[in-house]
């Protein structure tokens, strides 16, 4: 299984062909149900975890959990972390684990640009 770290996804992520490849699979049948929302709640934290799958009828079949933890500030830590894995859809294989710190930014800044 692939698996790459922030920088990684950083170098395998660049932006022109980034905003053509968005662009094509705008275009491509995708199922995107609704995103689950928990809020998770201990003694020493809260935040919120937002699960999100999606697959596409060629084969692929994702899961992005970004988890948001506001009081990461005053640990000095970001606020945001996040996870994506990447499946065969015909399989259920894992394929990738991919850093979606990254994913998502760059996915907001390219959707912004297509």
């Amino acid at each position: 299984m692939l698996h790459l770290d922030a920088n990684a996804t950083e170098q395998s992520l660049g932006f022109p062909g980034l905003i053509d490849a968005l662009r094509e699979a705008f275009r491509q049948e995708v199922h995107v149900p609704l995103r689950h929302t928990h809020e998770i709640k201990t003694d020493g934290g809260r935040g919120t975890s937002l699960i999100m799958p999606a697959w596409s009828p060629d084969g692929f079949y994702g899961v992005k959990i970004i988890n948001i933890y506001p009081d990461n500030t005053v640990r000095g830590l970001p606020g945001l972390h996040g996870i994506y894995a990447l499946f065969d859809a015909v399989t259920g294989i894992p394929l990738a684990f991919v850093d979606a710190d990254v994913v998502t930014a760059r996915r907001t800044v390219t959707f912004s640009a297509s």
